[in-house]
């Protein structure tokens, strides 16, 4: 049952990954994949070029995609639990 898990985790990441590469986002992983990178872009920015309201978009993106992370994670665990 585990590996089924893990595999239906891996799946929807690899999915989602495709989903952002390619323009589209319309999962949970996709769209938390997306907020992942525009909260990395906002942190990886020089400083010189990069007012202080960056840091805040960076910390709202970054918490918005571990949230649906989390969120895609649980329905991927209660799917599992009721097929079994």
């Amino acid at each position: 049952m585990k590996n089924n898990v893990i595999f239906k985790f891996i799946k929807e990441f690899l999915l989602g990954t495709v989903q952002v590469v390619f323009g589209s986002v319309e999962t949970n992983f996709g769209i938390a994949l997306f907020f992942l990178l525009a909260g990395i872009v906002f942190l990886i920015i020089p400083d010189a070029e990069k007012p202080a309201v960056f840091y805040l978009f960076a910390a709202l993106c970054l918490l918005l995609s571990f949230r649906l992370f989390y969120k895609g994670a649980k329905e991927i665990i209660n799917k599992n639990k009721k097929e079994f």
